[in-house]
Formats: C-alpha cells, sequence, structure tokens
C-alpha cells in the first residue's frame, strides 16, 4: 500500500508548490541564467531563466521564460516532470500573458493560458489538463503581478519599505494568491564557500507564513541563492554553467522513500481484535498543527509538539435504515463528475437501496475494489472520465472514483487524508480516502485496501470536497508537513 498514499499526491502537486515560489533572477538585466536545483545538496534539476525587455512596447513590457526539469523518485515512482513557463508583464511585474506547459513522468500534461482583458476586469484563460477543456475568467479587480517574482519583488523594496504585500497569479493552479515579503538590510554570509555581502528578501504566502522561501541577493543586485524548507529537508538553487545545470537530469534521480514512512515505536499486533487504539503524535521540532477529529478519531493536544490521537473501530451503523436526512447535493465537479453518464449508470448498477445509505456506500466500495487494477504510483492525478477507461490507479484515483460514484446516488461525500498503518513498513505512510455523509456523521470508506475502513489504521488529517477550482495541495499539505519530521507512539 505504500504506493498508494496521500504522500504520493503532493508529490503530484510538489511541482506547482515549488514552481509558485517564482523565477531565480539575477536582478534587472535581461539574458539568460541557468540554475541548479539541489535538495539536501543532492542535484536533481535545474532552471533556464531568459528576461527581455521589449524596447518597442509603450509600456516597456517585459518578456520572461522559465524551463524547469526536475528529476525525483519516490516509492518505485518517477516524478520527472518538464515545465515551460512564459510571461509578459511589465516593468513593475503587472502581469499581462502568460502560458503555462507542464509535463510529468506519467505523461499527464497540463496546458493553461490567459491574457488580461481590461474590460472584463479578469483574465481570459484556457486550460487542457489531462483529456478536460475548459475556458473561464479569473476576475480581479485590477491585474495582478507575475509568477516570476525574482522578477520584481527586489525592485519592490527600494528606499525605506522593507516589506509589503502583493496578489500573485500561479499559473500552476490556476488561481491568485497574495504573498507578503520583508527585506532585511545587507550582512556578511557565507555562500558557496565565500563570505559575501548579501540583503536577505523573505517572502511566503500570507495564508501560510511558516511556508517562506528565502532569496539571497549581492551588492551587485544577483540572486546568489535561494531556499525553501520542504519534506523534511532544504530545496535550494543556486547559479552555475549550462553544463552543471543539464548534467542534474541526465544522473540518477533522487529517491525519497525514508522520508515517507512516518515510524511507530511498537508494531501494532491484534488489530483483528482491538476495538480501540491511542497513538501519541509528536513532531521532532516545530509546532504541531491540530488533527480533527472525526466519527473514528478523537483528539487531545498534549503539548505543541504532541497530540494523542484514539482510534475506535467502526461500529456499522443499525439505524440508518430510511433515516438519511437529506441534504443539499453537492455539485458535480470536474475532479468529480457525478452527473456523467457512464458515472451514473455504474453507480446505478450497484444493488441496494437508497433507503439504507451505509449499506450501498459499503457495496459501491467493493463494486471499485473489484473494478480498478493497482497501479504503479503515477506522478498525476487522474480525472475520473480516465480511471474509467483504464481501470486503474493508486489510491488517489481509487478514492476520486468512489466518492464520485456515491456522490451521484445523491449522497455527500469526500475525499479524506491523512495516514494508514503499513505493517510492511514498520510505521504510518500516507493514503486517501473517502467520508460520506449520513446524516448526523461523516463515515470513512475504503475501496484501495482489503476489508475497506477499520477505523483502526487510518489518521486523518483533513479532506476536500474536491471543487472545480481545489488543485488538492491543501488536502495534502498537513500529510507533507509532518514527513521527516514526526513519529508515532503506541500509548496503550
Amino acid at each position: 500500500m505504500l504506493s498508494l498514499t496521500s504522500y504520493n499526491s503532493v508529490l503530484k502537486l510538489l511541482p506547482s508548490i515549488l514552481l509558485g515560489a517564482g523565477t531565480w533572477w539575477n536582478g534587472a538585466a535581461a539574458g539568460e541564467t541557468w540554475y541548479l536545483i539541489e535538495f539536501d545538496g543532492e542535484p536533481v534539476g535545474y532552471e533556464l531563466v531568459r528576461k527581455d525587455v521589449d524596447p518597442d512596447s509603450q509600456n516597456r513590457l517585459v518578456h520572461c521564460f522559465r524551463r524547469t526539469r526536475l528529476k525525483l523518485r519516490r516509492l518505485g515512482g518517477d516524478l520527472t516532470l518538464q515545465a515551460d513557463l512564459s510571461t509578459t508583464q511589465t516593468a513593475t511585474g503587472i502581469l499581462q500573458e502568460f502560458n503555462l506547459n507542464r509535463v510529468d513522468a506519467a505523461g499527464a500534461r497540463i496546458q493553461r493560458r490567459g491574457s488580461w482583458d481590461a474590460d472584463k476586469r479578469a483574465y481570459l484563460v484556457k486550460e487542457r489538463v489531462a483529456v478536460s477543456r475548459r475556458e473561464y475568467l479569473l476576475r480581479s479587480a485590477e491585474p495582478v503581478y507575475s509568477p516570476m517574482i525574482s522578477t520584481w519583488l527586489p525592485g519592490q523594496m527600494h528606499g525605506k519599505q522593507r516589506s509589503g504585500s502583493w496578489a500573485v497569479l500561479f499559473p500552476e493552479s490556476g488561481r491568485t494568491a497574495a504573498i507578503s515579503a520583508q527585506l532585511k538590510s545587507p550582512r556578511q554570509r557565507r555562500i558557496h564557500g565565500d563570505r559575501v555581502t548579501v540583503s536577505e528578501l523573505r517572502f511566503h504566502p500570507q495564508l501560510a507564513p511558516d511556508k517562506s522561501t528565502q532569496l539571497f541577493i549581492s551588492e551587485d543586485n544577483r540572486t546568489v541563492l535561494q531556499q525553501k524548507q520542504i519534506l523534511g529537508g532544504e530545496l535550494t538553487m543556486r547559479p552555475v554553467n549550462a553544463s552543471e545545470a543539464i548534467a542534474a537530469v541526465s544522473g540518477k534521480s533522487l529517491n525519497l522513500d525514508l522520508l515517507s514512512v512516518i515510524p511507530i515505536s511498537h508494531v501494532l499486533s491484534n488489530s483483528a481484535t482491538r476495538k480501540q487504539l491511542t497513538l501519541a503524535l509528536t513532531v521532532k521540532s516545530g509546532f504541531l498543527p491540530d488533527i480533527p477529529t472525526s466519527a473514528t478519531q478523537k483528539t487531545v493536544r498534549q503539548s505543541g509538539s504532541t497530540i494523542h490521537v484514539s482510534l475506535q473501530r467502526l461500529i456499522p451503523p443499525s439505524d440508518l435504515d430510511g433515516q438519511l436526512q437529506r441534504t443539499d447535493p453537492l455539485p458535480s465537479t470536474r475532479w468529480m463528475p457525478s452527473e456523467d453518464v457512464s458515472v451514473r449508470r455504474i453507480a446505478g448498477s450497484a444493488l441496494g437501496s437508497d433507503r439504507n445509505p451505509y449499506q450501498l456506500c459499503r457495496t459501491l466500495e467493493r463494486l471499485v475494489a473489484e473494478r480498478i487494477r493497482t497501479a504503479p504510483f503515477s506522478a498525476s492525478i487522474t480525472p475520473v472520465s480516465e480511471i474509467l477507461k483504464t481501470q486503474r490507479g493508486d489510491c488517489t484515483e481509487y478514492a476520486l472514483l468512489l466518492a464520485t460514484l456515491i456522490r451521484s446516488r445523491g449522497i455527500q461525500s469526500r475525499i479524506a487524508s491523512g495516514l494508514i498503518y503499513s505493517p510492511r513498513h514498520y510505521g504510518f505512510v500516507g493514503h486517501t480516502w473517502v467520508e460520506a455523509n449520513m446524516g448526523k456523521t461523516w463515515l470513512p470508506f475504503d475501496a484501495a485496501i482489503s476489508g475497506g475502513c477499520s477505523g483502526l489504521q487510518h489518521i486523518k488529517l483533513g479532506d476536500s470536497t474536491m471543487p472545480d477550482d481545489d488543485t488538492g495541495i491543501g488536502l495534502f499539505l498537513p500529510v507533507l508537513e509532518l514527513t521527516g519530521r514526526a513519529t508515532v507512539d503506541l500509548t496503550e
């Protein structure tokens, strides 16, 4: 089950998290620069950045181009990424046009381009994600700033201004988000073995101040280093020559297997007969975010770094026959096309009465388990339409299909993410499953594991109803934050 993890889904979205930090550019000069991407000192990729100023444009428009190549291996899956992003922006960084073309190791492609329409007060966006296409308006009172953050942010920090906030459009997600930045006074640092005088420019999403990126800018306005804490380690980028940068993706991929397992102090035994289990989830450093409660999970915070999680065996409800309190149905989305004809036909073929929603969901759970074959980890989230064609997938695909079938029968459903116990790896690994609204509570269902969800294997960290504009990043970040720095202890 280790390849069927929500942590894998984080890695599917990892390029969006990394590239969203912005390009790595040497000041305002035009030209071409190569950068080496390293994770904890190991080369994992490169970026090529070009910047040209259009002398004929009335507003001195700037054309930027960024080519990114990442090569990571995770649980036997190849997370190789190829992404090209071009932008047209003003000299101050206001975004006019963008064009993204991104392909992962599984061949999943995202193509998204857009341009500012002053009359509509919106960016006109056209996108193709896997086999689906759509056009939409990304509305904004004013045009926002370019995702090539390093091409304009240092210029905003001039005179007495040492901090500020800006709205930025990120093509990887097709959404805008506010970032905050702070510039520190110049001081000497040892970078690449040399002592140099640099200014530290730190920026982060306003809603996630702990997800900061650091730029170190030299006295001649060159970005000599950028770094970010992620995946339990440090991701850095530094300028190099072209041959050294290209060599980073011609050798072996960095294997992140060890970062994925959250170890447990004792092997969990007698799980088939246990009715309850209490675990202490602890992070080695920093603050442990709150963990939600659920129908099978209760939590009690012990300290800033430890939370006790009590897991209870799921007892099938016996009083739901005819008692489902119908709530407003959740809409069909690009992630969960519950109104699709094929989806409705498959869901309708499941034996079971709408009068007993729990048994109906269990029937659909078994149907998905029998229909879908477990596939090696794929570095992309596959749309349900494609899952129905290939009938293959990892736990993300199992969960998406099951949640869609449940929703098509008029029952609210959502994707849950968190951890699952893996005896083979002596610890917990990331995973995704489904929760369905039974009227009074949301109950878990899991088609990706034998026997479904018992309640004693899963630790829930988050959930999402997967609306159209959801990229999935927020769903999987809690798992990402625990890997490499968390442990689990059995307390009883």
